[in-house]
């Protein structure tokens, strides 16, 4: 990640820190059972980045037409299965 930049600073805003911010996108986007998706987002309403996860990989346009993309993780159950079995 670069240590400037419009993406940059607004994570800073949003989060105090680079690894705060990676901390909390891993721990939520991790807490999705079954498939889904992590999404860092530009919440066009506040102006501002937030976090929001999809259940059954449904698209960020289908919960709103305020939230605009930016990371997104992709979350599927089959995934984990040789590390943590069922």
């Amino acid at each position: 990640m670069p240590n400037s930049g419009p993406l940059h600073e607004a994570i800073l805003e949003g989060w105090g820190s680079f690894e705060e911010f990676n901390r909390i996108f891993n721990t939520r986007t991790a807490a999705i059972l079954g498939s889904g998706w992590g999404w860092l987002v530009y919440n066009k309403r506040r102006e501002e980045l937030d976090f929001v996860t999809t259940a059954n990989h449904d698209m960020i346009s289908e919960i709103s037409p305020n939230l605009v993309p930016i990371i997104n993780m992709d979350i599927w159950e089959h995934a984990y299965y040789m590390d943590y079995k069922n």
